[in-house]
């Protein structure tokens, strides 16, 4: 069956007027990856429940009565909140595929309209994960288990914000590039971790610090060649390993700007099953985040506009 018989006609018109008016806003399918999240979120909340196992069943008779409830609903996390999470994600690398199909002109865009398309973009990878959502709310039970399903998408929402600007800079590179920059970049920060425990620097702020002075050196040699318009295509690659390690440097930043007293207490902020989607992290791990990538992103595209001076 053509997924093309459920769609609402209005909802064909409003992504065909899109399509030729606001082509930059077609492209990131806000219209449809709302439609199918929402309508999946629905059918998750509602219906969820009449396919778990309910915490009142008494299975395990000779243990008290709220750990029996907690290990009842514990055997849900599974199929109600590991499995969708895990095709939460698939879904984002799907729409990322999208994106890397289409070849939509940004040179147009100001400062303004790419932090506008960043947010945007956002919005679609929260639609996506909102299914997860409905899903954990409707089938647990045990407010426990429920705030672990919750920090989990906190979690993979926060670190995996890179995908809202890969759309602008995605076509840059091969879909094999992708994938070894990405293995790249974990063969060298295991190494480096090697290192460290050798030396004997074991601590989370020691680690974090020898990578967060790493970063720091890589964005300056990068924003020099985009600068000076001598890059090559091997500072792109550096650059979109910076961009997407950024989100696991970012806390770090915000410990040595006194947010938080501790490096613990700054990375757990990314996703702490005691303070969910505060509004602490929404303003630093958000949007401090997608402002800083929008306006990174909008430096190194327009710097991608002009030839390469040399090789």
């Amino acid at each position: 069956m053509s997924f093309d018989q459920i769609k609402p006609e209005f909802l064909k018109r409003a992504d065909q007027y899109l399509l030729t008016r606001y082509p930059i806003i077609w492209q990131s399918r806000i219209i449809w990856v709302a439609f199918y999240s929402l309508s999946l979120f629905t059918l998750a909340y509602l219906f969820g429940d009449y396919f778990d196992f309910e915490p009142d069943r008494v299975l395990y008779p000779q243990l008290e009565h709220d750990y029996n409830r907690y290990l009842i609903d514990r055997q849900d996390r599974l199929a109600f909140a590991q499995i969708p999470l895990f095709l939460s994600v698939l879904t984002i690398f799907y729409w990322l595929y999208v994106q890397y199909q289409q070849n939509i002109n940004y040179s147009k865009l100001n400062i303004a309209g790419f932090l506008g398309v960043t947010l945007l973009n956002f919005v679609c990878v929260v639609l996506m994960l909102l299914p997860v959502v409905g899903l954990a709310y409707s089938a647990f039970d045990v407010t426990k288990l429920l705030n672990e399903a919750l920090k989990n998408i906190q979690f993979i929402l926060t670190l995996g914000l890179s995908a809202v600007i890969l759309p602008f800079i995605i076509r840059e590179f091969s879909l094999i590039e992708i994938v070894l920059v990405v293995f790249t970049g974990f063969v060298y920060c295991f190494l480096v971790a090697i290192a460290l425990n050798v030396i004997g620097m074991h601590s989370t702020g020691d680690v974090m610090g020898v990578f967060f002075l790493n970063f720091t050196v890589f964005v300056g040699m990068i924003s020099a060649r985009f600068y000076q318009r001598t890059y090559t295509q091997q500072t792109k690659r550096l650059a979109l390993l910076c961009l997407l390690s950024f989100t696991l440097i970012f806390p770090y930043a915000l410990y040595l700007l006194d947010v938080y007293p501790s490096v613990n207490r700054a990375y757990n902020g990314v996703a702490n099953h005691y303070r969910l989607f505060a509004f602490e992290w929404l303003a630093t791990n958000i949007f401090v985040v997608l402002s800083i990538y929008g306006l990174f992103t909008y430096f190194m595209y327009r710097s991608l506009l002009f030839p390469i001076k040399r090789k």
